[in-house]
């Protein structure tokens, strides 16, 4: 006598009930339905490649070699890939907004005729966003922290020319999807 544990028994029973069910026409295959994205997809920014790749550093304004700090983000992902990005970098944007803002770039679609280039990850840019810090500027006051913000959109904010507003908000139109990264840097003598 053939004995079954009981996860046999039950898959058994429920093998037999769908042959049964089908063959009896209650039971149909019904092909999987592939929608089209139809919302707005976020980008991201991709990690590998960042520069500084430190989020917390230290700047020492004694040291010549520190008088510039280069910030870099060499690619970035949007599934919507005929969105046109915008990338703005703040430094301190809650603490002096309009003055906060440094190296404006944007970052086109990407072209048709790469999209179906065999190897390629759909969404992903070179974007090469790059920023040039000048530390011996008067926002880099020794014993201060500062916040340097890299923030991407697909859409372009409102009131280019007035924003961030006074209390560093950034007004978006609807719909905008955005991300950010920051570096907080340590100002040193």
């Amino acid at each position: 006598m053939i004995r079954l544990n009981r996860d046999a028994c039950f898959s058994l029973c429920v093998g037999v009930c769908v042959l049964w069910l089908a063959a009896l026409g209650c039971v149909q295959y019904i092909p999987p339905v592939i929608y089209e994205q139809t919302q707005n997809q976020p980008p991201r920014i991709l990690l590998d490649g960042i520069t500084p790749t430190e989020t917390f550093l230290t700047i020492k304004l004694s040291d010549p070699a520190q008088e510039t700090v280069t910030f870099t983000v060499p690619r970035v992902l949007d599934p919507d890939e005929d969105d046109l990005l915008y990338a703005y970098w703040f430094i301190n944007r809650d603490q002096a907004p309009p003055e906060s803002i440094r190296c404006p770039q944007t970052i086109p679609p990407v072209e048709p005729s790469l999209r179906s280039q065999l190897g390629r990850i759909p969404g992903v840019r070179e974007a090469d966003i790059t920023c040039l810090i000048n530390v011996k500027s008067s926002r880099f006051v020794p014993k201060s922290r500062v916040l340097l913000e890299l923030i991407i959109g697909d859409r372009q904010p409102r009131q280019i020319g007035q924003f961030p507003n006074s209390r560093g908000e950034i007004d978006w139109p609807e719909g905008t999807q955005w991300v950010r990264w920051y570096w907080l840097l340590r100002v040193e003598e």
